[in-house]
């Protein structure tokens, strides 16, 4: 598909999709007009973290941060990338301070966005991501396993029959996922469930529940697992226990923050420490200034808090220990004048649960434990971010996080900074 022909595409798709689809539609349009030139610049220098070094993994167009699993002194690291013919995926691999030479996998796709990794059996790794399907033009939800050289070994076609909003997934026993998508009517999205086997092959999709949008699939620390999502009727946040397919207990636990026609809800996430459940929505306002709301409640209550900002309150006099080897942590609370916005919480759940976040300039980790925040770490001076950090953790408790930084060359600066 030649550049002319995508544009044209993208005049017509954004008719009749919503505007995160549009948005979407002119991002991957700038993407793949991407000059070779500006992929090739030298990273800027960058300062290093209160961990230690940060390390530029590579660059691209403004993307999202580099997904990432962390296995003790080994970290996997995948995003979208771009030259001047196409737009494709890379995968990366940092072994105790030293990158190996990125890999771009043999994958058939048009222009992919909002990738995601997994570990899969017999060391494999999954990869899942949404893309233009080609004979339908819809926006569908792929996947593909790699063996532990990084090759692919299947690639399957799309196992969804129906535009796509949004996914999520969770691991199953033995390498396998869970995966959740809304799709189907954009004005009324329905989900839809579907179970990869830990090598990567489908089973057959079934629709899980009708109106439905922004699902999330996360873990208590007893291994319960919960799906929560968007209700487009009453625009409240649902709760049901997932069951292999089964939603079990199904409440409506809490109601949107305020989100005018004209702003953008670009995530909505959830996660546990060990007695409370945790919202977090991360919103773009129509002058681009971003935000996040929170709520909260314990573990056995079907009633979260009201959605309120995210804002600090640190005590540098006094340190909190978090249970990671995170350094010096000073002692905060969730109440402040300080706003906190890109919210993106440890991808499963702990006594301590750590959010990165950004506040004003800077990366910074709020720890969370008992329904408020408990602890705050400066990380890094960044500038502006166009989109939220991703924090995960090892067996060691080292964390690491990636994010995506902005330069003045037209891409971004790729980067990543561990407690190892």
């Amino acid at each position: 598909m030649t550049v002319k022909q995508l544009i044209r595409f993208t005049i017509r798709e954004t008719k009749r999709l919503n505007v995160i689809s549009a948005l979407v539609g002119l991002l991957i349009i700038f993407t793949a007009c991407t000059p070779t030139s500006t992929i090739a610049i030298t990273p800027t220098p960058v300062p290093q973290s209160v961990w230690g070094d940060i390390v530029t993994i590579g660059q691209a167009p403004y993307a999202p941060a580099p997904n990432l699993i962390s296995n003790g002194g080994n970290v996997l690291m995948g995003w979208i990338g771009a030259d001047e013919t196409r737009v494709f995926q890379a995968l990366r691999h940092w072994h105790d301070g030293s990158l190996d030479s990125a890999v771009i996998p043999v994958l058939d796709v048009q222009a992919p966005f909002d990738q995601r990794i997994f570990e899969a059996d017999n060391d494999g790794i999954h990869i899942l991501w949404m893309d233009i399907e080609s004979q339908s033009e819809q926006i569908r939800l792929f996947s593909a396993y790699l063996d532990n050289t990084l090759t692919t070994v299947i690639a399957p076609p799309s196992f969804v029959s129906q535009q796509v909003t949004h996914y999520t997934a969770i691991h199953d026993i033995e390498g396998a996922l869970w995966v959740v998508w809304s799709g189907g009517l954009l004005s009324e999205p329905a989900l839809y469930y579907v179970r990869i086997d830990g090598l990567g092959r489908p089973m057959f999709a079934e629709r899980l529940r009708l109106d439905g949008d922004y699902p999330v699939l996360v873990q208590t620390i007893d291994n319960i697992t919960y799906l929560f999502w968007t209700s487009q009727v009453n625009r409240r946040i649902l709760r049901a226990e997932f069951n292999g397919g089964d939603l079990l207990n199904v409440r409506a636990v809490s109601q949107l923050p305020p989100i005018a026609n004209s702003d953008r809800l670009v995530e909505f996430s959830a996660q546990f420490d060990r007695t409370h459940q945790y919202l977090f929505w991360n919103i773009v306002r129509k002058d681009g200034t971003a935000e996040t709301y929170f709520s909260t409640t314990p573990i056995d209550s079907e009633t979260f808090t009201q959605p309120q900002p995210l804002t600090i309150t640190v005590d540098t006099a006094q340190t909190v220990q978090t249970g990671f080897n995170s350094n010096i942590v000073y002692t905060a609370v969730s109440i402040g004048e300080t706003p906190l916005s890109w919210a993106s919480p440890l991808d499963e759940a702990a006594d301590v649960l750590p959010v990165v976040v950004q506040n004003d300039m800077a990366i910074g980790i709020s720890y969370w434990q008992g329904g408020a925040i408990v602890g705050y770490q400066s990380l890094v001076e960044t500038g502006r971010l166009l989109g939220a950090p991703n924090i995960t953790t090892d067996r060691d408790r080292h964390l690491t996080v990636t994010w995506s930084q902005p330069t003045d060359y037209g891409v971004a600066n790729l980067n990543i900074t561990t407690t190892r």
